[in-house]
Parts: C-alpha cells; sequence; structure tokens
C-alpha cells in the first residue's frame, strides 16, 4: 500500500475536472442522511445494531469534512470548510 501511496502523491496532477461532481456530492449527502435515519431509527428502537449504523454515519460525515477541506478554495472558502 505504501509504494501505491508514494506513486499517487507523484503521478496525480493538482487539479481535475470532475465530470459527475453534483452527482457525487450529492449521493454523498444521501449517504449521509440515511446513516444518520438509520441510526435514529435504531436508537429510538434500542437496537443493539444502532453502533454499527452510528459508526457508518460517522465514517461518511468524516469522509465529506475531508472532501469539503480539500476541495476549498484558499481563504474564506477554507476558513468555512475548517470551521464547519
Amino acid at each position: 500500500m505504501i509504494p501505491w501511496l508514494a506513486g499517487l502523491v507523484v503521478l496525480l496532477p493538482g487539479r481535475t475536472e470532475a465530470f459527475h461532481w453534483a452527482a457525487a456530492w450529492t449521493g454523498l449527502d444521501g449517504l449521509e442522511a440515511v446513516s444518520l435515519l438509520a441510526t435514529g431509527v435504531l436508537v429510538l428502537r434500542r437496537d443493539a445494531r444502532r453502533g454499527l449504523a452510528a459508526a457508518v454515519a460517522a465514517t461518511v460525515l468524516a469522509i465529506d469534512a475531508w472532501f469539503d477541506v480539500l476541495t476549498a478554495p484558499p481563504g474564506g472558502g477554507l476558513a468555512t470548510a475548517v470551521a464547519m
């Protein structure tokens, strides 16, 4: 895995165009909503699987935060992404 990561750092361009940008972000936000809803429902039912749903929700939210910060423009946009 380490050689692969090193290769990505060296070979990937600093900028690129994403062809399905809106679909990617909409899908990610939809996954957030579903995972948070599932967590809430399982918590209300006192279902033991609520921890799994919460772990999925936390992971998806962390991925969203990661991409928000890394795709933010310098200056105010980046400050807003980090603050949120």
